[in-house]
Parts: structure tokens; sequence; C-alpha cells
């Protein structure tokens, strides 16, 4: 059984601590705020769990979603440029 902190994406295992710790990523948590996800998922279509975090480091109040991997980049900017351009 996998860990709690391990995601598996396109038959890749990571840990989400390791890889938080090589980025220097402090202050983070692997649950996301429901509205967030649900408004991604709206615009991009895709699923953001396992593939962002939410951190602290830079935004200490309310912290703010960071990617841990290239998918989550990917994701997090598609839907940085469409909420952009529809608000």
């Amino acid at each position: 059984m996998p860990d709690a902190d391990e995601f598996q994406f396109v038959g890749t295992r990571f840990n989400l601590f390791k890889v938080c710790e090589a980025m220097g990523i402090k202050v983070y948590d692997t649950s996301l705020p429901q509205n967030f996800v649900d408004e991604v998922r709206e615009e991009t279509g895709q699923n953001i769990y396992g593939l962002v975090v939410w951190s602290y480091d830079k935004y200490r109040t309310f912290g703010g979603p960071v990617p841990v991997c290239e998918e989550g980049y990917r994701i997090l900017s598609e839907w940085i440029i469409k909420r952009g351009v529809s608000r």
C-alpha cells in the first residue's frame, strides 16, 4: 500500500515529501482548497491533486499553489492563462 505522501502519475510513483524537500518547499499542505480544485478542473478539465501542493513559504497567510512536477506546472499555467483571459 502506498504511503500517504506518495502519488502515482503516468506510471511513476513519487513521494511529495521528498519532492518538496528537494525543491526547497518547507511549509506546505498536500490538501488543496476545494474551490481551487473545482475551478482548475472546470477551466482545464484536469485533476490537479498530487501535482500541486499548497505552500505557505511565499504566501504565509493564505498560501498558494506550487507545482511539484512538470505536469502540475503545465496544468497550473493553463489555468492561469484561461483565468486571465476569461476574467
